[in-house]
């Protein structure tokens, strides 16, 4: 099999290589999140755990790489069922990285 970088985003950090395996091509993408990573949790350190949460305000929870954004709302069949997925995968421990803030959504 044979392995060919076909594309880099600059903006979104993304790459696209190509696997040639006879007459079959598999695109696969890699996002660099590292950074991202890094935000998220100079954020979540810098939360105080005290502080009041919900009462209808805002709080920013979490930064969500635009891959597994769009990919969740491709499974969703609408807003409500996308909702109940974006809860599901910000309260998911192994997507805890990339949350700011400390609580369940």
């Amino acid at each position: 099999m044979e392995s060919r970088l076909f594309d880099v985003d600059p903006v979104t950090g993304s790459r696209t290589i190509l696997h040639i395996d006879g007459n079959k091509i598999t695109a696969q993408e890699d996002l660099d999140v590292e950074g991202t990573l890094q935000e998220a949790q100079r954020r979540f350190n810098a939360v105080d755990e005290r502080a009041r949460f919900g009462n209808g305000m805002m709080h920013h929870m979490s930064f969500i790489p635009m891959n597994v954004f769009f990919a969740l709302k491709k499974q969703a069949s609408g807003n409500q069922e996308f909702d109940k997925l974006l809860r599901q995968w910000l309260n998911d421990r192994d997507n805890q990285k990339f949350r700011t803030r400390p609580g369940r959504v």
